[in-house]
């Protein structure tokens, strides 16, 4: 089945263009989740005019994803959890134990970029 790819897949290809997947990656995965659209001339000819929107789109997106890792760049985190005398841990450390302190994880990527900024003044 032939598609056109409305954003970047890994190991598929680029937004725009048109590739052959296998009916059912298509069906269950791209179809559903808009990542791609059946490549009919119809479906080209709309997609030519949206193209400027989804790589605007995409570009918001990217530089959104670009900016927060800016705050967790440089994070340094400390988790105390027990450990046996070998040093193993008794369980793992997971979302939940960052998400327990009062602000959870993001009160915490907020305070460290404050104290960056802070301290770069």
């Amino acid at each position: 089945m032939d598609v056109i790819l409305l954003q970047r897949i890994e190991k598929l290809g680029q937004m725009g263009e048109m590739v052959k997947v296998k009916p059912g990656f298509a069906r269950n995965y791209l179809l559903p989740q808009r990542k791609a659209i059946r490549a009919t001339e119809e479906n080209r000819a709309r997609f030519e005019k949206q193209r400027a929107q989804l790589e605007a789109n995409n570009l918001a997106r990217r530089q959104e994803a670009e900016k927060i890792s800016g705050k967790v760049d440089g994070l340094k985190v400390v988790i105390i959890r027990q450990a046996g005398e070998a040093g193993i841990l008794y369980g793992s450390i997971s979302a939940a134990h960052s998400s327990r302190r009062p602000g959870g994880y993001h009160s915490m990527l907020a305070e460290s970029a404050a104290g960056r900024a802070s301290s770069a003044r």
